[in-house]
């Protein structure tokens, strides 16, 4: 739930009763600004024409199980470690991207910054940290309200040799 205000230079956006007695985040001309509660169906910004509000959430993409078909059997089952991540992504800000190993997350900034060209860069290349795990999944969050359109991963990982 939300709304977006897009006219000239205000202090004041209005029309929230919706939200009313909500904290909201606000991101205004391209910058997050502080978060802010609702009273009497309007917040007080820092000046801006072009403005999006509305209820915070993280965004979190989980990529699916490293899965890939050997000769007599496939990789899903063994032991692996991700060594870097290259996240490509579009039209996006900030972010963070790394791994999940026993509950906890090993995240690193992505940097990201916004462009209507897909970004895929080295300066995009993060090396990880995390042990060996079955699952190996690559975790992308961004818990900014702003855009973010992550659009591949490429993983570079170790598979532990069998005994």
């Amino acid at each position: 739930a939300g709304i977006t205000y897009d006219s000239t230079a205000t202090t004041t956006i209005t029309g929230l009763g919706h939200l009313e007695g909500e904290t909201v985040a606000v991101f205004a001309d391209g910058l997050v600004q502080d978060t802010k509660v609702v009273s009497s169906s309007q917040i007080t910004i820092v000046s801006a024409s072009t403005v999006q509000v509305g209820l915070p959430y993280t965004m979190k993409v989980r990529t699916m199980r490293l899965s890939v078909p050997t000769q007599n059997e496939t990789l899903q089952t063994r032991i692996k470690r991700i060594n870097s991540t290259v996240v490509r992504f579009i039209r996006s800000l900030l972010g963070s991207a790394g791994q999940e190993y026993g509950g906890t997350e090993y995240l690193q900034d992505l940097g990201a910054t916004f462009s209507d060209e897909a970004q895929d860069t080295d300066a995009n290349k993060r090396l990880t940290t995390g042990g060996f795990s079955e699952d190996a999944y690559t975790t992308i969050i961004s818990a900014d309200p702003v855009p973010f359109t992550p659009l591949s991963t490429i993983i570079s990982f170790e598979v532990e040799e069998r005994r």
